[in-house]
């Protein structure tokens, strides 16, 4: 009885190693949106066995984007790339089966620029740091002093 559970998941690989034949195919995730060039986003292409299971065929599909200069894509890692603005529409083929998403990549900066006033006097105050039982005291505390109430 021990031995059955083993020999029934072994039964399950061959019969999905062997190359069962798929009902459908899809990227994950669909309809991606990069902020901007250099960001990535890791992918994969599931496809649906007759029982209704999925499995992932990444390494096993093609993979291509219209615009490789805008999104290049690289299968080996399942990584998609923004090289710049734009939008490419990423094809995906196993056998006869065929599946697509599309990839827009913005141009937002990277980084958020963060000025000391308002926004971290704004959370010492919110924290309680800079009042007169804490960093705002006359004497700081633990040798940082910050002026009262910001």
């Amino acid at each position: 009885m021990y031995c059955l559970p083993g020999l029934l998941i072994a039964i399950f690989l061959h019969a999905s190693l062997s190359g069962a034949q798929w009902t459908s195919v899809r990227i994950v995730p669909l309809d991606v949106v990069l902020a901007a060039a250099g960001q990535s986003q890791h992918f994969l292409v599931l496809a649906r066995t007759p029982g209704g299971l999925e499995e992932d065929v990444t390494s096993q599909s093609t993979v291509i984007s219209s615009a490789p200069d805008i999104v290049s894509v690289d299968v080996t890692r399942g990584l998609l790339t923004a090289r710049k603005r734009g939008k490419s529409e990423i094809r995906m083929r196993l056998g006869k089966l065929r599946s697509s998403t599309v990839v827009e990549v913005g141009d937002r900066p990277f980084e958020v620029p963060v000025q000391f006033s308002p926004d971290v006097i704004s959370i010492l105050t919110t924290k309680g740091c800079n009042n007169s039982g804490c960093h705002g005291s006359p004497a700081g505390q633990n040798g940082f002093k910050l002026s009262l109430f910001g």
